[in-house]
């Protein structure tokens, strides 16, 4: 389903809303926007919600963009926002209006266009707090709706990633041109390293419309959110809600006295917390991006964890190409005062640093504090 109306789905669940519009949800998910725009159409003609069928036009705006279909897709979009232009998805709408036409003028309790103008990075101008919704795909990473220069696309949110990502590939279906200013940079993915561009681009999620340096490289790797994109702002993903909530940094924000408090040390732009593992402390890596933990073999020779000859075997990918992994099943992992047994691991070959991903920590909203140096996990 499409990220910018998580939050309203369960609403349209709640209101029995017929099933062709997690459908077509699911369809243009999925990439087959042609049956996702036919399913979508049939669910906003028989749907009474007008939640449920604002959404309806909004994913078949999104779909008929993404086959540059965009006469339609305006057309699409101007009926959602008509339709709910106080609701999330009438907001969403107006902003992928504004987007087609490259410019757009804010109105009260609408997109605003200081918030919203390409390249504006000034911190004061930008909302203290915002709430993005987010699914989950295939792999289990978080995803929320974007723009890159105009074009919409959906960005893989990494706390791991420095800059924000896009393959050249993604590039040239969204009909965008690498700026004539990007300089050549060797770039160091999570399984190798290949050479690729620095660009200025304008990467817009939410309200929010910031100029970034993006690296650009060849291969199918997702897009990335990445650190640069949420400079300034601390966030708190809420998994069990669906959501990431950015909040400007030396805003005040509430929350439960009883957070279960875990030490992190930086490490370049990466967070590095202790793990227990068997009884045995190892560093790792606090990785939004990452879907699995893992570790290489030496890690797991450390930690006393043999690889059985006939466990699972699968490939990691990333920027620079994948590596074989095998799945071993570890006994006890804790973190800070958080414990789970039985945790799937992924071993590979290398030395890479290990990374604990959403399998061990996805079913709990956290907070990263930065003046601290501590995650907050709610309890």
């Amino acid at each position: 389903m499409n990220v910018v109306m998580v939050l309203l789905l369960y609403a349209v669940l709640e209101a029995g809303a017929d099933d062709n519009l997690q459908r077509g949800m699911q369809a243009y998910n999925q990439g087959r926007y042609k049956d996702a725009i036919q399913i979508l159409q049939q669910s906003a003609v028989g749907e009474r919600q007008a939640d449920s069928k604002a959404t309806a036009l909004y994913y078949t705006g999104l779909s008929q963009q993404r086959l540059n279909n965009l006469k339609e897709a305006e057309a699409s979009y101007r009926s959602a926002y008509e339709l709910r232009p106080s609701a999330e998805v009438g907001k969403y709408s107006l902003q992928a209006l504004q987007n087609l036409a490259g410019k757009g003028k804010a109105t009260p309790n609408r997109v605003n266009a200081a918030t919203a103008s390409a390249g504006n990075d000034d911190l004061k101008n930008l909302p203290n707090q915002i709430k993005i919704p987010f699914v989950r795909g295939s792999s289990r990473h978080l995803f929320v709706d974007g723009y890159i220069n105009g074009k919409a696309t959906r960005l893989m949110f990494d706390t791991g990633a420095e800059e924000c990502f896009a393959s050249a590939e993604l590039l040239q279906e969204l009909n965008l041109t690498v700026p004539a200013n990007s300089r050549p940079i060797r770039i160091q993915g999570s399984v190798g390293t290949v050479t690729g561009l620095v660009a200025p681009m304008t990467v817009q999620v939410g309200p929010i419309s910031r100029l970034v340096p993006v690296l650009v490289a060849p291969g199918g790797v997702e897009p990335l959110l990445g650190q640069s994109w949420f400079r300034g702002f601390d966030y708190q993903i809420d998994n069990p809600g669906g959501f990431i909530r950015f909040t400007k940094k030396g805003t005040s924000q509430s929350l439960p006295s009883d957070v279960l408090k875990v030490p992190f040390k930086k490490m370049g732009n990466n967070l590095l917390v202790n793990i227990q593992v068997n009884g045995r402390e190892l560093p790792m890596i606090f990785d939004t991006g990452a879907n699995t933990v893992t570790m290489s073999q030496a890690h797991a020779a450390y930690l006393g964890i043999s690889i059985p000859a006939d466990a699972p075997r699968g490939y990691s990918s990333g920027i620079g190409g994948s590596t074989e992994t095998a799945l071993v099943y570890v006994d006890r992992m804790q973190l800070g005062p958080i414990t789970k047994a039985h945790v799937p691991v992924w071993v590979s070959a290398g030395d890479k640093m290990p990374l604990l991903g959403q399998e061990f920590f996805r079913d709990r909203p956290f907070t990263i504090d930065y003046d601290e140096n501590v995650i907050k996990f709610l309890p």
